[in-house]
């Protein structure tokens, strides 16, 4: 099993209403793409964090392989969700992959 964890700092230009409304987008967004994407087995959005933390939002998907994941980089679907919800709001994205 491959794990894909994304963290994202949000635009500090953005209220706090705006970052919710984002986060909870992003949820939505990124969900809807488990039983969609062929080898996506899970995908949770994690967005209530302790103070000490210095990201918004975390995402762990988990894939069947490999080759899963990279399929889901670029399929059409995925990028549609992170172009319309992810991507024009975020700061900075910071990736780790690894294998069970």
């Amino acid at each position: 099993m491959i794990n894909h964890i994304i963290l994202w700092k949000l635009k500090t230009t953005l209220s706090d209403a705006e970052k919710a409304e984002i986060k909870r987008n992003i949820d939505k967004g990124l969900s809807s793409l488990v039983g969609v994407i062929p080898g996506l087995v899970s995908s949770e959005v994690r967005t209530e964090c302790l103070p000490s933390s210095n990201c918004d939002v975390m995402l762990e998907s988990r894939f069947e392989t490999v080759e899963a994941l990279n399929a889901y980089r670029i399929d059409a679907r995925h990028n549609a969700v992170a172009d319309k919800y992810v991507r024009p709001y975020v700061e900075t994205r910071l990736c780790f992959d690894h294998e069970d």
